[in-house]
């Protein structure tokens, strides 16, 4: 009798532990579900932020302006015909996809602007390339932007022209680059050439 006795208040404590053990398990994944609602209320508020930091951006050369969208860089270009005072051409601009400086349109694609005056000081460089094929007209934003596309040293590129009065927006494409792809359909793209604004 006394043997059945301790045989059931053993059962009855390792019942006991049991529950314990459960209730342990539980507390665990409870804590593990904090922490995975902790780890997503971060990720939303990295998306946030980093949403924040993709607003555009407004740049001016002294000679135009232009919007540059979030994800890309505004750099200066060099003045190679040392027409200004300064060490840059206020009358161009590279706009580049990811990158950080001048440098980067090495391996990142990007768009080189250049604004002209007098669109009859503008000489095309269509003819160097074998494979340059006319575009159709596109409208983008206000303006009509007519063209050709090309392949450069393996990459493939495109450049729009459009006239306003006796003056002519040029915009070369590096489409693709070993860091990077666009289009001139792209939102991005088409946002940057809508801004475009001569002072």
């Amino acid at each position: 009798m006394k043997a059945k006795k301790v045989t059931a208040a053993f059962l009855a404590a390792l019942t006991g532990c049991c529950l314990l053990s459960s209730c342990g398990g539980s507390s665990s994944s409870q804590g593990e579900s904090s922490a995975a609602d902790s780890s997503k209320a971060v990720t939303v508020s990295t998306v946030t932020s980093s949403t924040a930091e993709a607003k555009p951006t407004e740049y001016d050369t002294t000679v135009f302006t232009v919007s540059v969208a979030g994800g890309w860089s505004a750099q200066p270009v060099a003045d190679t015909l040392k027409k200004y005072d300064g060490v840059t051409n206020p009358d161009q601009l590279y706009i580049i996809k990811g990158g950080k400086t001048a440098d980067d349109i090495m391996k990142y694609p990007y768009i080189w602007v250049s604004y002209y005056k007098d669109a009859n000081t503008y000489a095309s460089s269509k003819g160097f390339y074998q494979d340059a094929e006319d575009l159709a007209q596109t409208q983008i934003g206000e303006r009509t932007w007519e063209g050709y596309k090309y392949t450069s040293s393996g990459y493939p590129g495109t450049c729009l022209t459009c006239k306003e009065g006796a003056a002519l927006w040029v915009c070369n494409f590096v489409l693709k680059n070993s860091s990077g792809e666009i289009t001139i359909q792209d939102e991005d793209v088409k946002s940057i050439l809508s801004s475009l604004k001569a002072k």
